[in-house]
Order: C-alpha cells, then structure tokens, then sequence
C-alpha cells in the first residue's frame, strides 16, 4: 500500500513539472531566408541545383534543401512536367514539417495546390489552399512574408473557383486578396488580382469594366516590370477587341503577347496567344496562316500532355478544314477533338469520385479520433486537475488517481477498438481496390486500342471479348457488395419455391464439375434423394457457390472435394462441403465469418466478402453454420438450415429456376486461354519474360510489346524462375500477386542465381501503398508499375533499363582489362546496381580463372569446355556473357588470352613470341599475330620492340 502510494506521489510531481515546462523551437530569421533565396537562386543549371539540393539534404541543411526544393518544383511546373513538380513540393513539404518552419510549410502547400490546379485536379487543389489559408490565418505573426503568404492562399482558392465558373465566389476572393496585396504594396500581387477580376467581367459580359481592370493589371505590370504579366494583357485586350468584332486589333494583340510569351519560356501561357491568334485568323478567313500556327501549337501542347490545348487545336483544325472544304480531315478533327474533350470530362469525373470517396472516408476517421481526442484530452485535464488536489488531500489524490486510471483503461481500450476498426476499413479498401483494378487494366488498355483502330476484324472481336469477360469479374465483386448489404437489411428478396431441394442441390454442385476439372480437382456429389419443401433457390445458389468456390482456390493440383446433403430429423437439412486444400489455422477460424477478413494465404486473394455472406443467408434462415479445419489436412464447413412450408402457398419451382453458373473469370484460367511464347522474328530482338497468372493481363503486356521484342510467358513464379534461367531473357516483367512464389520472391530468385542475377525486373502489380513499393525494391526490383498503367509507360521504362545495362557494355568489353574486371568510378549508383555489378564482376572473374586454369593445363579454351567447367549450357553461357559484355564467349575467351599474353611480353621479356603464343593458350601462331594485331593495332613483335606501355598501345 505504501509503495503505490509513494507511485501516485511521485506521478502527481513528475506532471506538475511538465505543466511548468514549454518547448521551444529554434526560430528562423529573415536573414536567413533572404540567405537561401539568394544562394539557391544563383544556381541557374537545373542539374547542379539538383545535385546540390542532395547535397544539402545529406549534410542537415534543411532550410537551403527546402528552399532548393521549392525552386526546383517551379521549375518543372513551368516545363509542364506536372509528376516531378508534385513530387519536389512534396518533399519539400515533408523537409518543411521536419524543419518546423510554418511559412515553409504554408508554401510547399500553395506550390502543391497550384500543380494540381495546372493539371485541372481541382478537388486536391483546393484542400491544398485551404490548408495553406488556415495555417496563415492561425500566425500570430504579422511580418510580410506571412501576410504574403495569406494572399497567395486566396489567390489559388479564387483560380479554382474561377475555373468551375462559381464567379460570384470568385469575385470575393480576388477582392480580399487585392486588398492585402495594396496592403503590402505589391505591384505584382496586384496586377495579378486586377486581371483576374477583369476576366470575371468579361465572361459576364461587362465588357467596358472589364477594360479598366485590365488596363490596370497592365500598370502595374509594367511597374513591376513582369514581361509574363504584360504579355497576358495583351492576350486580354485581344479577348475584347475580339468580342467586339476589332479583328485586326484583335490580331495585333495576340502578336504582341505571342512574341512576349516567346521570351518568357513559359509555354502554357504561349499556348493560349498562339491559340487564339489562331482561332482569329480562322474566323477571318485566313486559313493557311491558322493552320501554320496550329501546328506549332499542336508540337508544343503535345511536349506539354496538355488534353485541354490539344482539344482546342483539334477543334480550331475542324473549323479550318471545314471552311475549306476538306471534310475527310473536318470530321477526323471533330472526332479526335470530341475524344480528347471526352477524355478530360472522364478525368475529372474519375478525380471527383476517388476524391468524394476518399474524402467521406478521410472525414469519417478524423470526426471519429476528434471526438477521442477531445475525451482524452478532457480526461487529461481531469486527472491533472485531481493531481494538484491530491497533493493537498492525501486520500482523496489517491481516490481520485485509481479512478483516473481505470477511467484511462477503460478509453483506451475504446481507443484501440477504434484503432482496429478503422485498419480494417484500410484494408478492406486496398483489397479491394487491388481486385477492381486488374480487371480495369485490360478494360481501359484494350478499350483505348479499339478506339484507335479503324479496322473491324478479328483481332477487334477477340478484344472485345476480353474486355466483356473483365467486365463480368468487376460485375462479379460488385454484385457481391450489393448483396453484403441487402442481407444486412432483410436477407434481400424472399423469393420461395415449392420443389425438391435435394435434386436442386445436385444440381448446383454439377455446375462446378468444369471448373473443378479444369484445376484437375475432383468434385465428388454425395447427394441423392428427394424431398419435397419451401426454398429459395437464389439462396442456395449464394452459400454453395461460395463454399465451393472458396474449396477450388485454396485445394491444390489433385485434391479432392466432396459435397453431401440429407435430409435430418425435425425437418432440417444437413449440408457439407470438404477440401483436401491447404487447411485453416485454428487462430482464423473465430474470424473466418467476419465482414472482410482475409486468411495470409498465397493461393488466392479475394475481398473478404464471400463467408460473411453465407453467414448471414443461414442466420437469417434461423440456421447455423461451424468449420472444422486443420492446417495442411483440409476443411469441412457444415450447415444445419431448419426447413418448414411458410404459411402461404410456394409457387412451384420452374424450369428456369436452374442454378446460376459462375462467371468464368473467378477461376484461374485454362492452359488454352493463356498466351503461349511468341519469338520474334526481328534479328537479335531483345527477350522479355513475362510472369503473370492472369491470362488476359499477361496477353495484353505482350500486345504492347511484340512488335519490337522475343516474349515468353510463365503463369507463376516458380514456372518463372526456371524458365528465366532457362531463357536468359534481357528484361523480366513479373506480377506480386500469383499462387506459389510471389512476386518478391521471385525477385529474390532472380537476383540470388548466378544465370540471371544481372537481368533488370519490372513489377506490375495493382498494390500502390508506399511500403508494398519500398518491399519490391529491396527484393530486387529496378522499375515498379501500378495497374492500370499505360503502355507508352510500359515501353519507355523497359526500354531505359535495356538502356541503362548497355552502358555498362564498355568497361566490360575493354580486353586489356579482362582479367581483372572492374566497378566503372564514374558517377555512384544506388546499392541495388551496386549489388548486381559486383555479382557481374564476380562472374567475370570466374571466367577468367577458369580460362587461366585450362591454359595452365594445356587444355582446350574453346567455348563448350568453359561452359562445362563453369557448370552452364553453351546457350546459357552465350546470353550470359552477351547480357554482361555485349561479346560473344568466344571473342571473350579470346581476349582474355591475349591480355595473358600481352603480360607474359611485359614481364617476361626473355620469353620468345612462339613461347608466349603457347603459354597464352594459342595452338596457332599466325593466328596469334593476327589476333592481336587486331586488338592492340600492331604485332607482337613490334609491341616487344618498342615497349609501349598498356596506355600507349591502346592508342597506337
């Protein structure tokens, strides 16, 4: 008792410290600011500020990287590359959070908010900008930066608004960003603001106001001396003069802005001077001039992936063509321009149903830990409010402390609970997630190529069955959703039938036979009988199909499954399906029926769905349900579902209430189904493998890559494995998630085996969370793809790693240097690289060796004696050494002779040429002579004379 009082004691003074005490941060003086600014700004090289950036980085700079960061991001903003730019604001948020700094942070969030913006995600753009807002608007600090910063925040909030045409919203943010712009004197900051404001009067139709607000933003530009700012002018001067029908003003004022803009380098505002210089002259009738300038425009837009420029160019061609009387290329305009406006249209719908989704689940989480957080901060502020009383009275401190703790017991078990829920939700989602999008990868790739194509023929039929059979899956896991739900409110529709049950069960078993056949499993029906009752089939259908679907994904080659039914006393049926499949862990089995949980299992990944479904079809039936399982032995799931007529006459059970068929794609996929190896027929085409269980996702990978490449397919990893050291393949495109070996392991494998260790790995899978990424490339992976990804994505990332392994063809083919090969002291590669080059090197060195050795003994050198000692095949050697050093084994061996020899004429000079000759492995002198005259540009005999050292002679 003395002891846990002593305890209380001690805890009551140890929190009346910590009330006393206050973090402090360090500050960061303008100073300091001002200091990165400059420095970062006089790096004006895009590649030294990056370097330099890294270099801050490691050395605990935070303030210069951030800063560094910040510049970079606008840079790659104005060049259009939209992914680099979020991706240094983002980190430079991240440094900025790391650093404390508030107006940094404000910063990182208005630079994200403005990319997303440029690339018209206009949801993220606006949780960007408030966040920034609030932040600013939290400060107590009233120094220019920070009020520099608040104007900034509406200014992007007032773009956004601007652009979903809420002008009236609009208005109201430009003007109270005006106003803190004269506040802090800002011509710039205000030209900005009087622009936008003219644009809003403009599309109202006020066109004299909006001259004056134009012609101000154009004062203050010029005060500024913002050669992009006066360029827009006049591009807002062309607008009205174009309204008003002043065409030939018109003109000279997008001139005007086009030539500015031109200087600038900023081609996303060029565009549109150029566009509508373009459009005006196509109004005119000067159509060679239009098209002239759309062709340029159309180079740029496209450097710049801008769908919005590209659908107006296409849609000023339409006008061109049209007006001169080329229809052919009228409609091909129209049409193009429709898919590229459709396309946006489809973004944006697409952004807004993820960004609705995520945001409902985003705001769900956080009102839910707001509320725990305001409990236990209540509770904080109680037990500190019974501390201090405590050290006054003893007894009630002590009363008051056991109370706090059960109290603090009791939230924090709630707490967790929340906790574990709100995971399951994650993972629920990423799974799900991961299930909708390896459909939606065949779906969107081949619904682009029938688009494309302007031939119906047979291979745009096959397409198009691909893409209705992906379409069923989807349809599949939805309905599933759909049906977790009505059984949660009334188990659905109770459509009850009057028939024999038995016979009805036998015939939903037979359903499967195929699909079981085709897994090479035997499905044994041990029902028989008949008896005559009230069902409902469609409930029937629902606990069998998923009962027996979940014993076919999880029971091996050869396995056995087996369902029985009968009829038990008081009207009950009994029925049971058994697997000889991998078993259930006796920890899982209390979870198996619980809303999205899944088993940690290799075989197959599903949505969690199936169980709690039948689950809930049998309680509602006043049934039940139990398993009986053993890890490696097999499962047996039994039902008891009381039967009875209902009080009202069942309709008879009718010929088209036959069972349902599962789609097909629920199943893996037959050996006729899945693509079979294609050579090319290109000379010496690079070779790709290609480790995917789906068929259809591993069909549509090789169509975007059999005009320039040799493919060969495995369905899964292990099949993988050996057929890349089989093949020797120059690139290996692997899934994460296949029965048997993953992905990551077959990475691992890949990398351990000495045939293949040095073969680059791309993974394509549809998990996109950061840590899945960070496994994959400590398993070995070069380049990591989330599905549904794009095949000019596709293309351009295998083609830079084949890329990249053949720059390291020189310091392997130098055949001076054969015999002790080297890591390149060029620039540092990353440890992955580091890894698979020094297993090369080790390679190497095993040649060499085993190359010396056989001279030493007088033994043949050829190819196929290498080959044997190195425990290889000719072929395997071959695509090995090619792979490494871009030279055939033969041309490798024979260097390697010659720089033995040219060693033995360096050191051991007494030596005669025909003693060096054989000494190096040579059976014929003359064709010593020649061969390395061929090399090294001069004979042997000459080289002794004249000394020449290794330099020398490779520049004889």
């Amino acid at each position: 008792m003395r002891t846990d009082l002593l305890r209380h004691l001690w805890i009551l003074l140890s929190l009346v410290g910590v009330v006393s005490c206050v973090q402090t941060h360090r500050s960061i003086t303008q100073e300091e600011r001002e200091g990165a600014d400059s420095l970062v700004m006089s790096i004006r090289d895009l590649d030294s500020l990056i370097h330099q950036q890294k270099v801050w980085e490691e050395q605990g700079d935070l303030l210069e990287s951030v800063t560094a960061l910040r510049q970079l991001g606008k840079r790659y903003r104005e060049e259009g590359d939209f992914a680099m730019a979020l991706e240094a604001h983002n980190r430079g948020l991240d440094q900025a959070e790391e650093l404390q700094d508030t107006l940094s942070i404000v910063r990182a969030l208005n630079d994200m908010g403005t990319d997303y913006r440029r690339m018209d995600l206009l949801a993220p753009a606006t949780e960007f900008h408030i966040k920034a807002l609030r932040l600013c608007e939290q400060q107590r600090d009233t120094t220019y930066v920070t009020r520099k910063n608040r104007v900034i925040s509406l200014n992007g909030l007032a773009n956004v608004y601007l652009a979903i045409g809420n002008l009236e919203r609009a208005d109201s943010v430009l003007r109270m960003a005006l106003a803190g712009e004269q506040e802090l004197g800002s011509p710039l900051g205000q030209a900005i603001n009087y622009a936008n404001i003219g644009s809003i009067f403009e599309q109202q139709g006020a066109i004299d106001s909006a001259w004056y607000y134009y012609q101000q933003s154009m004062a203050y530009n010029r005060q500024a001396a913002s050669d992009l700012g006066v360029g827009l002018c006049h591009t807002y001067y062309g607008s009205l003069y174009e309204r008003q029908g002043a065409y030939d003003k018109a003109i000279a004022e997008y001139t005007r802005s086009y030539e500015i803009m031109s200087r600038t380098g900023d081609d996303w505002h060029m565009l549109n001077a150029l566009l509508a210089l373009a459009n005006v002259y196509q109004t005119t009738g000067h159509t060679d001039q239009a098209l002239e300038l759309l062709k340029e425009a159309q180079t740029r837009a496209e450097q710049l992936q801008s769908l919005s420029h590209l659908s107006d160019i296409y849609r000023i061609y339409y006008d061109c063509y049209q007006q001169s009387g080329d229809y052919r290329r009228a409609l091909e305009c129209y049409v193009r321009s429709s898919d590229l406006s459709d396309s946006i249209v489809d973004m944006k719908k697409i952004n807004n149903i993820q960004n609705i989704s995520l945001n409902v689940e985003r705001a769900r989480n956080e009102q839910n830990m707001a509320k725990q957080e305001q409990v236990l901060a209540q509770e904080r502020k109680t037990k500190l409010i019974g501390y201090i009383i405590a050290g006054i009275l003893l007894l009630l401190a002590l009363g008051g402390v056991l109370l706090g703790g059960y109290i603090t017991r009791l939230r924090a078990k709630t707490y967790h609970q929340l906790k574990s829920l709100s995971k399951m939700r994650e993972e629920f989602f990423t799974n799900i997630t991961h299930e909708f999008r390896t459909p939606l990868t065949v779906i969107n790739g081949l619904s682009r190529e029938i688009a494309e194509d302007v031939k119906n023929s047979t291979e745009l039929r096959t397409q198009a069955q691909v893409i209705n059979r992906q379409g069923n899956t989807l349809l599949s896991l939805i309905n599933q959703l759909l049906d977790i739900a009505k059984v949660k409110s009334a188990v659905g529709n109770d459509d009850y039938r009057h028939g024999n049950i038995l016979a009805y069960i036998q015939m939903s078993v037979e359903v499967y036979q195929q699909f079981a056949a085709q897994k090479e499993i035997s499905l044994e029906n041990n029902v028989s009988g008949r008896w005559l009752t009230d069902f409902i089939p469609n409930y029937i259908d629902k606990v069998l199909g998923n009962l027996i679907s979940n014993a076919i994904k999880y029971t091996p080659e050869g396995g056995k499954i087996v369902v029985s039914a009968s009829q038990q006393e008081s009207d009950t049926l009994l029925l049971s399906v058994s697997d000889s499949g991998i078993g259930i862990a006796e920890e899982d089995q209390a979870r198996l029926f619980d809303p999205f949980f899944q088993i940690d299992s290799k075989y197959a990944v599903g949505s969690g769905i199936g169980l709690a479904l039948v689950r809930q079809i049998v309680s509602s039936l006043g049934g039940s349900i139990k398993v009986d399982s053993e890890l490696g032995s097999g499962s047996t799931f039994t039902i008891s579902l009381p039967l009875q007529k209902i009080g009202q006459v069942a309709p008879p059970l009718m010929t088209e209430d036959q069972p349902i068929a599962p789609p097909q794609d629920i199943f893996s996929e037959s050996i006729d189904n899945y693509p079979s190896d294609a050579p090319s027929t290109i000379a010496d085409a690079k070779r790709i493998l290609i480790i995917e269980d789906h068929g259809d996702v591993a069909r549509y990978i090789g169509s975007q890559l059999s005009d320039s490449y040799q493919l060969y397919y495995a369905s899964d990893g292990q099949s993988g494995l050996t057929k890349a050291q089989e093949l020797i393949p120059d690139v290996i495109i692997t899934d994460l998630m296949m029965p048997g070996l993953d992905g990551y392991q077959v990475c691992q494998g890949i990398r351990s085996h000495e045939l293949t260790n040095h073969i680059p790995i791309i993974i394509v899978t549809a998990k996109v969370t950061e840590s899945d990424r960070i496994q994959g490339f400590a398993a070995g992976a070069d380049a990591y793809l989330t599905k549904p990804f794009h095949s000019e994505e596709l293309q351009a990332v295998v083609v830079q790693l084949i890329k990249q392994r053949k720059l390291l063809y020189n310091k392997y083919a130098q055949q001076d240097k054969v015999s002790t090969p080297t890591l390149p002291a060029e620039a540092p590669i990353s440890e992955s690289e580091q890894a698979i080059e020094s297993a090369n090197t080790m390679f190497l060195h095993k040649v060499v060796d085993v190359v010396y050795l056989l001279i030493a003994s007088r033994s043949k050198t050829d190819v196929a004696t290498v080959a044997t000692k190195l425990f290889m095949s000719e072929s395997q050697l071959y695509r090995k050494l090619s792979a490494i050093t871009d030279l055939s084994p033969a041309a490798y061996i024979q260097g390697i002779k010659l720089s033995r020899a040219k060693q033995l004429i360096d050191k051991s000079p007494q030596m005669t040429l025909t003693e060096v000759s054989e000494v190096s492995g040579f059976a014929d002198y003359s064709g010593f002579v020649r061969a390395f005259k061929k090399l090294y540009g001069v004979t042997p005999s000459v080289y002794k004379r004249s000394g020449l050292t290794d330099e020398e002679s490779q520049s004889a």
